[in-house]
């Protein structure tokens, strides 16, 4: 199961700007996803997604996504949690 194909509406609160200390390319944005699955459940996990740039290209070079998976027990039977994919 996909996650996202399985939705009918996905919506991206962005709620905090964390920038690199060591790595000035790097990026992190804080969100807060809400998930309208086809069945008119309302999913809602929070997630980080990190930003790497390479500053030749300006291009992203690296892409990190983290969530807290048992905000999704909450929500999703455990073998459905085992398949999940957010993109």
């Amino acid at each position: 199961m996909r996650l996202l194909k399985r939705n009918r509406q996905t919506i991206a609160r962005l709620k905090n700007v964390f920038y690199g200390l060591s790595n000035a390319s790097a990026v992190a944005l804080h969100f807060a996803y809400t998930w309208t699955r086809h069945n008119g459940k309302i999913v809602v996990v929070d997630g980080i997604v990190i930003f790497e740039v390479c500053e030749s290209s300006r291009r992203f070079s690296h892409l990190t996504i983290i969530y807290d998976p048992s905000e999704l027990r909450r929500y999703f039977p455990e073998q459905e949690i085992e398949s999940i994919s957010l993109g």
